[in-house]
């Protein structure tokens, strides 16, 4: 499974999950050829707003993927 964090450059060099890629929600249609025959994929943002964003172009272009719901700011809370 790839781990797709699609906040900012700044956010994601903040923190992210082991072995995540950055691709910025604004950036995701247009980088899709990097994530060619990647699949499944798990999206995630801070809140989990831009990840619903990206998981849609995601879908859109025939990916499999899932949407991590509240985010990574909530994941923290939770540890």
């Amino acid at each position: 499974m790839v781990i797709l964090d699609v906040r900012s450059k700044e956010e994601f060099d903040s923190g992210h999950f082991d072995h995540a890629i950055n691709i910025p929600v604004d950036e995701v249609k247009d980088r899709l050829i990097e994530l060619n025959n990647i699949s499944p994929i798990l999206v995630y943002c801070g809140l989990g707003y831009r990840s619903i964003r990206a998981a849609n172009i995601l879908f859109e272009h025939g990916f499999d993927v899932f949407n991590l719901k509240e985010g990574y700011e909530v994941y923290l809370d939770k540890e």
